[in-house]
């Protein structure tokens, strides 16, 4: 494949402006490693956060995490803890 970027002159006529290789575009890097990798997140929260809702239900919420998003935590991970205030 190749890249074609046409143009007009000063005459209003059409012109090959550049005529090359396509240029190379990055590459996909997953997010999940691969089995026995190792994973690094940073969960920040502001100062001003608000606490949690008492009706949270914490462990109701880990459950569907995992369901929807398989292998970003371990099988035997930690979970967080919601401390309502």
């Amino acid at each position: 494949m190749r890249k074609v970027v046409t143009g007009h002159d000063g005459n209003g006529r059409s012109v090959v402006v550049s005529d090359g290789p396509i240029p190379r575009g990055r590459e996909f890097t997953s997010l999940l490693p691969a089995p026995g990798g190792t994973r690094f997140v940073v969960l920040a929260f502001p100062p001003d956060s608000a606490p949690a809702d008492p009706a949270f239900d914490a462990v109701a919420f880990d459950q569907e995490q995992r369901a929807d998003s398989p292998n970003l935590v371990e099988p035997a991970g930690r979970t967080a803890e919601v401390i309502g205030g």
